[in-house]
């Protein structure tokens, strides 16, 4: 049990790649914590801007790591295993904390000491950020309510069936992670295969849905950078390889049985999502290449339909008609 009056101490776990000016305003955000993280660990996923400058001129007081190039996950664990306070708490190095995000991280552990793994909501910000977009708005109808074994105003601790919730709405983004560091320890760490991996941060999220009790804040406690770019590309990439990831741990056995008929449906919907998404921007590549690749695209009479149609009219604008 935590004690009311009981410190609970923080290592903030900070993971880049040449973010320079961005790297600088999400330190400062992790320095201004009403509640100051116990110690600041910089982990420079080998980048060759003025990263290493910068941090040790503007924030000398924080641990600067450098590892090889290796992806976000394998920054996010080079950062984990030096961690030496009881809970370890992530962020990107181009996203932002409030500055009551630990504070508040600190009343939900107080609220649910049995909880090994903690996260909360956010607000997404940028120019490619959807007007006023706040993650938990898009939580299905009831999830709360279903999910949560206690629901206290903004706290919730999820029920013993996290990982089922987690399946449909994923509510726990990295840059609201906080984990205890032996619960972190005993789940074997974060796995450096799925480094470079789009979606690689759910196969860690999903491990510890599994693995012990888990505790949200739906409050807004940190911002969401998102940027420029090929948007479509991005969520074809993400469900797809978040499909792949699940299909993995299933393999593997880490996903029990009672799980494993959702689980199956779950994979099946991200594909045909992603076959979706590609549908509605007309990325005939992204269509053609998730087609040929998965069964149960080409077995959904909708999906089958729709690709019919869409072969035939480039067939018929490549010899001419209009």
């Amino acid at each position: 049990m935590v004690d009311e009056k009981e410190m609970i101490e923080f290592s903030a776990v900070v993971q880049t790649y040449n973010r320079g000016p961005l790297l600088s305003e999400t330190l400062e955000a992790v320095r201004r914590q009403r509640c100051a993280a116990a110690e600041v660990l910089v982990i420079d996923d080998g980048s060759t801007d003025d990263t290493e400058d910068r941090i040790k001129r503007e924030f000398p007081e924080f641990i600067y790591i450098r590892i090889d190039n290796s992806g976000a996950g394998a920054a996010r664990k080079a950062g984990a295993d030096c961690a030496s306070k009881e809970w370890i708490a992530f962020c990107d190095d181009d996203d932002l904390w409030l500055p009551d995000h630990l504070e508040r991280r600190a009343g939900l552990i107080r609220r649910f000491p049995q909880a090994g793994f903690t996260f909360s909501n956010f607000r997404a910000f940028g120019p490619a950020a959807k007007a006023n977009y706040i993650h938990f708005d898009c939580t299905p109808p009831g999830w709360w309510e279903t999910a949560a074994e206690i629901l206290d105003d903004d706290l919730i601790l999820i029920n013993r069936h996290a990982f089922r919730h987690f399946l449909n709405f994923n509510p726990a983004y990295p840059l609201t992670w906080a984990i205890r560091r032996d619960v972190y320890s005993d789940l074997g760490g974060i796995n450096p295969r799925y480094s470079r991996w789009q979606a690689e941060d759910g196969e860690f999220l999903r491990r510890c849905a599994l693995g012990t009790p888990v505790a949200g804040d739906r409050r807004v406690t940190a911002l969401y950078r998102r940027h420029d770019g090929n948007k479509s590309r991005s969520q074809i990439g993400n469900l797809l390889w978040s499909a792949e990831i699940i299909s993995e741990q299933l393999e593997a056995g880490i996903i029990p049985p009672e799980y494993y008929a959702e689980t199956k449906e779950c994979i099946s919907n991200k594909r045909k999502e992603a076959y979706l998404t590609a549908f509605w921007n007309r990325d005939f590549s992204s269509m053609s290449d998730i087609f040929t690749k998965y069964a149960e695209v080409r077995k959904d009479w909708r999906l089958l339909a729709r690709h019919l149609i869409v072969k035939a009219s480039r067939r018929f604008r490549s010899v001419g008609f209009h």
